[in-house]
């Protein structure tokens, strides 16, 4: 066996056993161990991935942000993997309240992949928070451009959703949410949305514009959230969110 082909083998095992470690809960011992097979493979583009999740994950924004750097000045570094550190380097963004600086991570993203959702998502939240949402409609314009089943896909719906709930739409963010809501992947924070639109915790938009023909009582809003949590899994959200309902149905004393 040669040095090159040791040192691949070792920095395998590394990795692997990082991922059991933090599959465990054990972040000290997954840091240690992709450390160790970064010593072995210092380009190792996975490994370098894997590295910055485990540090943003434990709050260590300053080392996230130096690894998602180092992986993007690779040369050979595959373009997946560029795209995941870009996602990344915005969610550090985020986590540094430097919004303007994340949607531009974003945009450079989506210059490439029109229609990645998930990103679009993230992007609407910051444009809305830096005062930008002129902008989230050419972004929502550009993914259905970009593939003629862009429009129909659960993604889509679920940013169309979201557009419409910022712009203090809730009956069109309604309607664009319910059509995501079966999706396995859009499906949860689809109906996350629904309830806190009907809950309206945050007071962020008026019920009498809910129903243009018949207005919604508060307790029919609190029927139809409730019927919505129970099609979602147990969480720390779902725990929240019945909080929520609770506090509406409750009697003042």
């Amino acid at each position: 066996m040669t040095l090159a082909t040791w040192q691949a083998v070792a920095a395998s095992v590394a990795m692997e056993l990082g991922a059991l470690h933090e599959q465990l809960h054990d972040t000290d011992a997954a840091l240690d161990a992709y450390k160790t097979a970064l010593k072995h493979n210092e380009d190792d583009e996975k490994v370098m991935l894997a590295l910055a999740r485990l540090h943003l994950a434990r709050g260590e924004v300053d080392a996230a942000q130096q690894q998602c750097s180092s992986l993007m000045t690779l040369n050979a570094a595959p373009p997946a993997d560029l795209d995941a550190a870009r996602i990344l380097i915005a969610d550090i963004m985020i986590q540094k309240s430097e919004w303007d600086a994340a949607i531009y991570h974003f945009e450079q993203l989506l210059l490439k992949q029109p229609a990645l959702f998930g990103a679009i998502a993230k992007m609407l939240s910051l444009l809305r928070r830096a005062g930008r949402m002129a902008e989230a409609i050419q972004v929502l314009k550009n993914a259905e451009r970009s593939s003629p089943r862009a429009a129909l896909e659960p993604g889509f719906r679920y940013c169309q959703g979201l557009l419409a709930r910022y712009q203090n739409q809730p009956r069109a963010a309604l309607r664009h949410l319910n059509m995501a809501r079966r999706d396995g992947e859009y499906g949860e924070p689809a109906l996350r949305q629904m309830i806190e639109i009907f809950l309206n915790p945050e007071n962020e938009t008026n019920w009498d514009n809910l129903n243009v023909d018949a207005p919604a009582e508060p307790n029919e809003a609190v029927k139809a959230a409730e019927r919505l949590l129970r099609e979602m899994p147990s969480s720390a959200r779902r725990e929240v969110l019945e909080c929520y309902m609770l506090l509406m149905t409750s009697d003042d004393p």
